[in-house]
């Protein structure tokens, strides 16, 4: 199969991405471990307040600056438009009944003179021009064929014209959103987003980068949970598989981190770990439910969602300053420098090329080249930290990216549930008609009791 130019570039912005979050991860691990700033609320804070840049559009981009400005209510403007595509419809029918009544008339009128021509020829020459008349005749039903299928193309044409605008009119139209929608979707997103984030942070404080890449990779099966709750997504054997496949290999990288780690700090991280993919799931899911059918610009609202995450949450940042579980202190001029880059390098420009993944290639593909970030990351450790994996741990990480290809290849195993149901309800055939032979059997017998009790 032969790739285009845009799935190649979505491909290869699949892979900046990928090596885009290994690398940030790695960096923040090394600034709470080797540079001593662990502070993971604090960089958590720091990195949604900084999507607020994508604000900045509103300055440059003519359309921004349009939807900020005072429109028609939605409610108008779609009456308008239906009441301008139904008057067209109208006209368009008026004129197709006009050229069927005005080539019905032209047909009886000439029609009329035919036959009047056609008497008088006969009276005068009722031998002589006979073949001459016929002539005539076939001549003029030529002229009235044409004339007929004229006006018939005519009118099919514009009865096409009414059916595409009447398909127009039943389509969904995609009107821009209001900025205070955006404004309230994105502040009822943010705090999952945040918190999201700050436990993904925190975990990475007490486990290794590889391990809380499996553990978070486990957020699109949280997404498929909650979607069979809320009612967004279906269940399949193939999923439910996966899923179990996933939680497996979770627990033998968990298990593996806990033989090989001194304390329970790394099996608590891989814990926090779990936590954050299951916030994640959540947010998903609120996107789903809030952004479906709606045209909102990605930047816009992750640009009100930094805005409003910066507003709204720091207040929590002095509350863990007096309770002492994270003293705020500012960053040194280095670690500074590694903040500011992580923020704008493994957020800000990350989800753009994520934006730009899924539009080049497929939401599919996209999601299924999370799973390149598992090997990555072990490859990241065994060179950066010379560290050795066990067997338990490799094959639990195998167990992970076999569950994500599995899921996403959900479609092509389809005829395995189809097949799965067809049997089982075979069986309960089976099982109902056992039960009326059964039945009759027993209906049978008791007649024949009675019989024999009354001979």
């Amino acid at each position: 199969m032969a790739f285009s130019r845009k799935n190649c570039f979505g491909i290869f912005c699949i892979f900046i991405v990928v090596f885009i979050w290994v690398g940030s991860s790695e960096l923040m691990n090394y600034l709470f471990t080797s540079q001593g700033y662990d502070k993971p609320y604090f960089l958590a804070y720091f990195d949604t307040g900084l999507f607020s840049v994508y604000l900045f559009g509103f300055l440059f981009h003519p359309k921004w600056k349009r939807q900020c400005s005072k429109n028609c209510p939605k409610e108008t403007m779609k009456e308008i438009s239906s009441c301008i595509c139904c008057r067209n419809i109208k006209k368009k029918e008026i004129l197709i009944k006009k050229d069927e009544t005005e080539s019905e008339i032209e047909s009886i009128s000439t029609n009329e003179s035919e036959n009047e021509k056609f008497i008088e020829n006969e009276n005068e020459n009722e031998n002589e021009n006979e073949n001459e008349n016929e002539n005539e005749n076939q001549n003029q039903n030529q002229n009235e064929n044409q004339k007929l299928i004229e006006s018939n193309e005519s009118s099919d044409d514009l009865q096409k014209l009414i059916s595409l605008e009447r398909k127009e009119l039943e389509k969904p139209e995609k009107i821009k959103v209001p900025i205070a929608e955006i404004v309230k979707i994105s502040t009822t997103i943010a705090p999952f987003w945040f918190f999201a984030n700050y436990t993904f942070n925190l975990s990475l404080s007490l486990t290794d980068v590889s391990s809380n890449t499996i553990i978070s990779a486990t957020s699109s099966f949280f997404t498929l949970i909650f979607g069979v709750i809320i009612k967004v997504d279906q269940f399949s054997f193939a999923k439910i598989f996966s899923v179990l496949l996933c939680f497996g290999g979770v627990i033998c990288v968990s298990l593996s981190d806990r033989k090989n780690s001194s304390g329970n700090s790394s099996f608590i991280g891989d814990l926090i770990s779990l936590l954050s993919a299951a916030i994640y799931g959540i947010y998903t899911i609120m996107i789903k439910k809030k952004l479906d059918d709606k045209n909102i610009s990605g930047p816009i609202f992750f640009g009100f969602l930094g805005l409003s995450s910066f507003v709204l949450l720091w207040p929590f940042l002095l509350l863990l300053d007096l309770t002492k579980l994270e003293k705020f202190e500012f960053p040194t001029s280095m670690n500074l420098v590694y903040v500011v880059l992580n923020a704008l390098v493994g957020s800000v420009i990350s989800d753009y090329f994520w934006l730009l993944a899924v539009l080049f290639t497929s939401p599919l593909a996209a999601t299924l080249g999370l799973s390149l970030t598992l090997p990555v990351a072990m490859v990241a450790d065994i060179f950066i930290k010379s560290r050795k994996f066990s067997l338990i741990y490799i094959f639990g990480s195998l167990m992970v990216i076999f569950a994500f290809v599995l899921i996403n290849l959900n479609e092509k195993f389809s005829f395995i549930d189809h097949k799965i149901v067809s049997c089982c309800q075979k069986k309960k055939q089976k099982l109902n008609q056992n039960e009326n032979q059964n039945e009759n059997q027993n209906q049978n017998e008791n007649q024949n009791e009675n019989s024999t009790l009354i001979n």
